[in-house]
C-alpha cells in the first residue's frame, strides 16, 4: 500500500476527489453577508479625507468577491518563482488527510507511484 506521506492540500474546485466537504460548505451553515466596508474599523481610514474613505468603501463593496476571506483559485496568470543556486527547502510535516478522503488518496498515489 502506498504511503501517504506526501502534502494533502486540495482546492474546492479539484473534482478526482468527489464531492469535498468544507466547514464553510456545510449545508445549513450560516454565510456571512456582511460586506467588506463593514469590516473594516473606521479608525484605521482617519488618515483619508472623507471622500476617500467613502470612495474606498465603495470599491471594496463593488468588489466583494475579492476580497473574500475564503481563499480562491486563478487561472489568469501563471507564477514563478526563482530560487538562489543551491537552495535547499525545509522540509515540513504532512498534512494529515481526513478519514473520508483516505481512500480516494490512496487509490491515486498507487495510479501515479504504483508498488513494484
Amino acid at each position: 500500500m502506498a504511503s501517504t506521506s506526501s502534502c494533502a492540500i486540495i482546492h474546492h474546485s479539484d473534482e478526482e476527489f468527489g464531492e469535498i466537504c468544507v466547514p464553510n460548505m456545510i449545508e445549513g451553515s450560516k454565510q456571512t453577508t456582511e460586506l467588506p466596508s463593514q469590516k473594516i474599523d473606521r479608525n484605521l481610514l482617519a488618515h483619508l479625507t472623507p471622500k476617500q474613505q467613502q470612495e474606498l468603501l465603495q470599491l471594496l463593496d463593488k468588489y466583494a468577491d475579492r476580497f473574500s476571506e475564503i481563499p480562491g483559485l486563478t487561472t489568469r496568470a501563471e507564477h514563478c518563482v526563482e530560487l538562489m543556486p543551491g537552495f535547499k527547502p525545509k522540509r515540513m510535516r504532512a498534512y494529515k488527510v481526513p478519514e473520508k478522503l483516505q481512500p480516494e488518496v490512496e487509490r491515486q498515489l498507487q495510479k501515479w507511484w504504483p508498488m513494484e
